[in-house]
């Protein structure tokens, strides 16, 4: 791949990807008449805030003007409203470039099609994450052991009910990683021929004899490369999905030497060496023949030995995941109520209890709150709930929110400023900001928000 606009891009580190797709498995929130997946709120925020907010943050903010810089990949029919909310709404970095596209067919078809934009190492992530690793750790983990591609697992947090974690509709797969050197070396499917045994290559035993081997592990979609790979990705178009396709292959021309020469990724590693001596070059103020590849292996930049190298960083107890079905995101909906304080909602215990007055009554007898009294800042109020309704303990209320007389909230997540009538039941419901419901409704597992 050639390397255009060098003298402007040379200083920077890493092009992060950030994959905004149709969200096909969150049918029927993500249809094209409802909001792009990527705006689907979590909590208060739109689901893409959270991931942006993990690049920025931490060391991604101090170098956010210099060494980094941010694509955001969605189809044509998503990008005004995605473009509309970052470019009006967002108020993190302005510098995130959105490219829409027709059509794509997988994930590292995305990366083939961004080819021309990408001359650097490079995160590759999706809207639908919601995680608390900080980023510097995982990134310093790819500066300083320099693999060829490094993934992020985490052990999915249990469910609580109510529209919980369900794996069925996708491939269980067995994650091998060494507790030596942390490299991700086993990622196979679970075909379920034989649920007590498991069969491992002995190349793998003879060259990691202490691995850590789980099912429980979830890919959060959340890889960096060196840049070699993508011209790999491009010189594959059979390579269609990063986390089904892509990884597997990498992860065993780590001890299938044969792999590795058959795929020829000694003449991918070559390019990778011309990038990395024009960044150290820039980095360091030195003129372009200063550094040569012979000092770049020295340094580390470049070690090879005829396999790849890749790592997993193991996130376990971690709060997050990927709302990338219905029912993780109805758990991540709960789950980031409760543990973000930006999202404004309160567990039910925090809520002020009133019984509410008769219709007639005037402004003066209206219940008040003391945290909006004698305030010049703007404050969110308790929710206030009728001491004839009952909330349970498994729910949770946003700010502002007014409940009337004899409803039930049962495992429920309840926005901000919402109005609930008299006599409504909700078990399993999810229902976002603003929205009004009428006086004896019944409902079960739904999500309701304000188009």
């Amino acid at each position: 791949m050639e390397l255009s606009n060098q003298t402007n891009r040379a200083n920077i580190e890493f092009t992060a990807i950030v994959l905004a797709g149709p969200g096909t498995r969150l049918f029927p929130l993500s249809e094209p008449e409802n909001y792009p997946k990527a705006l689907l709120p979590i909590g208060s925020r739109p689901m893409i805030w959270y991931v942006l907010q993990w690049l920025e943050s931490e060391g991604i903010t101090e170098i956010s003007s210099t060494l980094f810089q941010a694509f955001l990949i969605t189809l044509t029919r998503d990008e005004p409203a995605i473009s509309n909310y970052l470019h009006s709404v967002y108020e993190g970095s302005q510098s995130i470039s959105v490219k829409a596209l027709e059509d794509f067919y997988g994930t590292a078809d995305v990366l083939r099609q961004l080819s021309q934009y990408i001359t650097t190492d490079f995160i590759v992530t999706s809207t639908d994450v919601v995680m608390d690793i900080p980023p510097y750790q995982f990134l310093d983990l790819f500066r300083v052991f320099k693999p060829d591609a490094c993934c992020v697992l985490m052990q999915e947090m249990p469910s609580e009910g109510g529209g919980g974690c369900s794996r069925d509709d996708e491939v269980s797969r067995f994650y091998g990683v060494d507790q030596v050197s942390s490299k991700l070396v086993m990622i196979k499917d679970d075909n379920n021929e034989d649920e007590e045994s498991l069969s491992v290559r002995m190349s793998i035993l003879n060259k990691f004899p202490s691995i850590f081997m789980s099912k429980s592990l979830l890919d959060l979609h959340v890889y960096v490369f060196q840049n070699w790979v993508l011209d790999y990705i491009v010189d594959r178009p059979d390579i269609l999905s990063i986390g089904y396709d892509l990884m597997p292959l990498l992860v065993r021309m780590q001890t299938q030497k044969s792999l590795y020469e058959k795929e020829k990724i000694d003449s991918f590693l070559k390019n990778n060496i011309k990038l990395k001596k024009e960044y150290m070059n820039s980095v360091l103020d030195l003129d372009s023949n200063d550094l040569n590849p012979k000092d770049l292996s020295s340094n580390k930049l470049s070690s090879y030995d005829s396999s790849t190298n890749i790592l997993a960083y193991v996130r376990r107890g971690a709060v997050g995941g990927r709302a990338n079905t219905i029912n993780r995101y109805f758990d991540l909906s709960k789950l980031v109520c409760r543990v973000f304080p930006s999202s404004k909602h309160f567990p039910t215990g925090y809520a002020t209890a009133v019984a509410f007055p008769p219709e007639n009554a005037t402004t003066n007898d209206q219940p008040q709150h003391s945290a909006l009294m004698n305030s010049s800042k703007p404050v969110f109020s308790t929710p206030v709930i009728s001491t004839k309704s009952q909330i349970t303990a498994d729910s949770i209320v946003g700010a502002s929110t007014k409940i009337l007389e004899r409803s039930l909230i049962k495992k429920s997540v309840i926005g901000s400023h919402v109005t609930i009538g008299k006599n409504v039941k909700l078990t399993n419901c999810i229902v976002h900001d603003y929205v009004v419901i009428d006086d004896k409704y019944g409902l079960i597992f739904l999500f309701l928000f304000l188009l």
